[in-house]
């Protein structure tokens, strides 16, 4: 539902709107929009190109997050670390 992804998503409704526009023009959502009672409702469904695109970008991510383990700096043995003495 429209509403859970703007919270979700901490956007306008413009903003929001906009980028569903650009993923459903790129067949990665589908949009739906209509009423329920009174009110609008719009509702938004992932394509299986949306979830394929989806899960790529989740592989990068680990890959990312992967290489940047081994580069984080090792912690000095000991209580205490380099350029630090007991006061």
């Amino acid at each position: 539902v429209f509403n859970d992804l703007k919270t979700l998503c901490a956007l306008t409704d413009g903003n929001l709107s906009r980028h569903l526009a650009i993923l459903q023009e790129a067949g990665l959502v589908e949009v739906w929009k209509g009423t329920k009672g009174k009110r609008p409702q719009t509702l938004v469904r992932i394509t299986d190109p949306g979830r394929a695109r989806f899960r790529e970008y989740l592989n990068v991510l680990e890959h990312v997050i992967h290489d940047a383990v081994p580069a984080e700096p090792k912690a000095e043995p000991g209580p205490f670390r380099r350029g630090w003495s007991p006061a």
